[in-house]
């Protein structure tokens, strides 16, 4: 099974909610109906996000154990996007997204290192359909469009 990576776009009057814990254990028990309320719920393969993680690591997003700034996203973890994070992560999917405007129906790039049992050194080769691409960058961007408004927070929450 492909690794995936949630996200939510929430709109939360409380912002000391986001510090607390158990807030993600409800989030991840679908349990948040009291706290927040989810604007959108997004999965996207791990292979997808793998294209442009370098990138994120030049828009400004947050711990959210103690608010602190950080850059990139958290693969394995929480991370969160608000307002101060909009226009920069807004910026680079756009850009991603003008990019792979011009790639072919079939997306073919190189993925993770292996070593074969013979010691030799290759690359796998990663293949995703325009078409499933182009939809998650929408979503995307369409999601961060909306930081800033409503209290609004884009929580990744890891693989």
């Amino acid at each position: 099974m492909a690794l995936e990576h949630r996200f939510l776009l929430i709109s939360i009057e409380d912002k000391s909610v986001l510090q607390d814990i158990s807030f993600y254990d409800r989030i991840l028990d679908d349990d948040m109906s009291e706290t927040c309320s989810v604007l959108l719920d997004m999965v996207i393969n791990d292979n997808i996000i793998s294209c442009f993680a370098d990138y994120l690591a030049w828009a400004p997003g947050k711990n959210y154990y103690d608010d602190s700034q950080v850059y990139g996203l958290n693969r394995d973890g929480i991370t969160l996007y608000d307002a101060e994070s909009q226009k920069q992560l807004y910026n680079i999917l756009k850009s991603i997204k003008s990019l792979f405007d011009n790639a072919p129906d079939m997306i073919k790039l190189r993925g993770d290192v292996y070593v074969t049992e013979n010691g030799v050194v290759s690359y796998e080769t990663v293949e995703i359909k325009k078409e499933c691409f182009m939809k998650n960058m929408c979503q995307m961007i369409d999601a961060v469009a909306q930081l800033g408004k409503q209290n609004s927070y884009l929580i990744h929450l890891g693989v």
